[in-house]
């Protein structure tokens, strides 16, 4: 069964401070009412809703405008870190968003692992670019190289191929053959 709440606070993947949203009865009776993070909305609950609105507008203001200049300083700084390697350059281990986050706490900078936008930690060395989201949506990319603890020199990491770019080279090694196959038949 449903239950509608207004919310008090903003609460990652379910809304933000001032919107009414509907959450299972146990969600809200065993974590967001007890967190102080929302409460049953019933009618008497719009003035209250107006207010946390205007209220949230304007932290969304400033968030936004944090979060810039964040950005800014982000899109400036190139990271590296160093990780363990068997002597063919396979990683033991990963790089995951607890690395990252510690990588970016040594450049002075506070970034919560939650705005770290990785599908699936890094396994090879090389350099990768890491997307960050922001509060207020405001996305970055941040560049990392991984390195070899031992000092190696290892192949580059290249990016791997996109599946259009798959087809394109495909389709030029057919159209190759093809002329290839005229020139044959020409020649004879």
């Amino acid at each position: 069964m449903k239950q509608n709440l207004l919310l008090l606070e903003d609460v990652i993947a379910l809304g933000k401070k001032g919107e009414i949203v509907s959450v299972k009865a146990g969600y809200s009776r065993n974590f967001l009412i007890p967190q102080g993070k929302g409460m049953v909305a019933h009618k008497n609950i719009f003035r209250l809703q107006e207010k946390l609105s205007e209220e949230r507008k304007k932290q969304s203001v400033v968030d936004r405008k944090e979060s810039e200049e964040l950005a800014k300083r982000l899109e400036s700084i190139s990271l590296s870190i160093e990780v363990k390697t068997d002597t063919n350059g396979h990683m033991y281990g990963s790089v995951t968003n607890s690395d990252l986050v510690d990588l970016f706490a040594k450049e002075g900078l506070t970034i919560d692992k939650r705005f770290i936008k990785l599908v699936k930690p890094i396994k090879m060395l090389g350099k990768h670019t890491v997307l960050l989201s922001l509060k207020e949506e405001v996305e970055v990319s941040v560049s990392l190289e991984v390195l070899s603890d031992s000092g190696a020199v290892l192949p580059v990491r290249t990016p791997a191929k996109t599946e259009k770019e798959e087809a394109a080279e495909k389709a030029e090694e057919l159209i190759e053959a093809e002329e290839n196959a005229e020139e044959a038949k020409e020649e004879e």
